[in-house]
C-alpha cells in the first residue's frame, strides 16, 4: 500500500483459461453476414483493462508466481469490478509489471 494512497490501478490482460477457469461459453451460430471480428477489435483484446482498487478492502484475488488471477472470491471487490479468472496483472499505477520467463 502506498502511503496516503486510497486507491490505485491495476491494468488485466487475460492470458488463456488456466485450470480453473470457467468453461468457455458455447461459440454462436454463424450469422448469414459471415464473422465479424476486426483487426481493431482482436487488438483490444491484448490491451489490459485498467481497474481502480479500493486499498481499504481486500482484492480478492487468489494469484499464482506470474501474477495470474487462479481464483477470484465470492461478492470481493475483484468480482464487483469484473477481474476474471486467467487475468495477468500487467501493471500497478501505470507501470508495466516485467514478464517472468519462468
Amino acid at each position: 500500500k502506498a502511503a496516503g494512497a486510497a486507491s490505485m490501478t491495476l491494468g488485466f490482460s487475460v492470458t488463456g483459461a488456466g485450470p480453473t477457469a470457467t468453461p468457455a461459453a458455447a461459440e454462436p451460430a454463424p450469422t448469414p453476414e459471415g464473422p465479424r471480428a476486426t483487426e481493431e477489435g482482436l487488438a483490444s483484446l491484448s490491451r489490459p483493462s485498467v481497474v481502480r482498487v479500493d486499498l481499504a478492502r481486500p482484492l480478492g484475488v487468489f494469484f499464482d508466481k506470474r501474477c495470474i488471477a487462479e481464483r477470484i472470491g465470492e461478492k470481493t471487490q475483484a468480482e464487483e469490478l469484473g477481474v476474471p479468472v486467467a487475468a495477468q496483472v500487467r501493471r500497478v499505477n501505470g507501470g508495466e509489471i516485467p514478464r517472468l520467463t519462468t
